[in-house]
């Protein structure tokens, strides 16, 4: 059972910029939240960088202490676009656009998969975009 962030043609229209809202919603990809296999949530031209940010404020946070994860995103009015739920059995990732229901997962499969979705963010930005975004993260 696997659990994936993944994501596709990262790119930038944040280049030179020094302002932290452009730079978050600036730095897009074709996203994809895959769960044993199944896409449950497809999204072209996502902000990562913006997703990255909110979700290493979340992993950080003490599992037993941790609230449900919902993306407010500056690009979308609405709430949840990604979603982290506390569910009977587990957590769930998905979406408030979510193609399938997403099964239940163990909290640390989420903190896996969010944590290779970190480390992706941050090693891409730098070797395709030239974009050292490890302060903003704040991480590695």
């Amino acid at each position: 059972m696997t659990l994936r962030i993944n994501l596709r043609n990262l790119r930038s229209s944040a280049s030179g910029t020094k302002s932290l809202p452009d730079l978050l919603i600036g730095i897009t990809a074709d996203l994809e939240v895959n769960a044993d296999g199944l896409s449950i949530y497809e999204e072209p031209d996502f902000p990562v960088l913006e997703l990255a940010y909110h979700l290493r404020k979340w992993v950080d946070v003490k599992p037993d202490q941790r609230a449900d994860f919902n993306l407010d995103s500056m690009e979308s009015s609405e709430l949840g676009l990604v979603r982290i739920l506390r569910t009977d059995g587990g957590w769930s990732i998905g979406s408030c656009h979510e193609q399938l229901k997403p099964p239940v997962k163990q909290l640390w499969e989420i903190d896996e998969a969010v944590t290779k979705f970190l480390e992706e963010v941050q090693r891409r930005c730098q070797d395709e975009l030239k974009t050292d975004v490890r302060e903003v993260l704040g991480c590695w």
